[in-house]
């Protein structure tokens, strides 16, 4: 399986080592890490610094992908009904889109799902988050 680097990554390795990534840097995956090339473990697949930074490659969407998912998952973006997302948008990703939500907490947190999902899958979600759109 190929990953790709979302985002550049300055921090720690799995060995506890500084790592610099640029961005587009290819990644694989070594049983349930994501490694580098030359077989340095960086997170484990299923972590917050593997959704954060890191997406699917094996369709070559892999960049597209990172960035759809930080923007929808991550983003910094502020409603008139407090954080986020407003009501209407909770009521639809959680209505139209369960299957990519955390249904084991009482907040709205994306699976692991949502960040290997197809791409028509989150442009769709995204066009649903109107404020999200490109």
């Amino acid at each position: 399986m190929r990953y790709v680097c979302t985002r550049r990554y300055r921090g720690l390795d799995l060995n506890g080592k500084f790592i610099n990534l640029p961005y587009a840097s290819a990644l694989k995956v070594e049983g349930r890490y994501i490694t580098t090339l030359d077989n340095r473990p960086l997170a484990f697949v299923k972590s917050e610094t593997a959704h954060k930074y890191f997406a699917i490659d094996d369709d070559g969407d892999g960049l597209k992908r990172g960035e759809i998912t930080h923007k929808i998952a991550y983003s910094n973006r502020k409603t008139s009904e407090g954080y986020r997302y407003t009501s209407k948008e909770r009521e639809v990703l959680c209505e139209k889109w369960a299957k990519y939500i955390r249904q084991d907490v009482e907040m709205l947190l994306f699976n692991h799902d949502f960040f290997c999902a197809p791409l028509s899958d989150l442009k769709a979600m995204q066009k649903d988050i109107k404020a999200l759109e490109e």
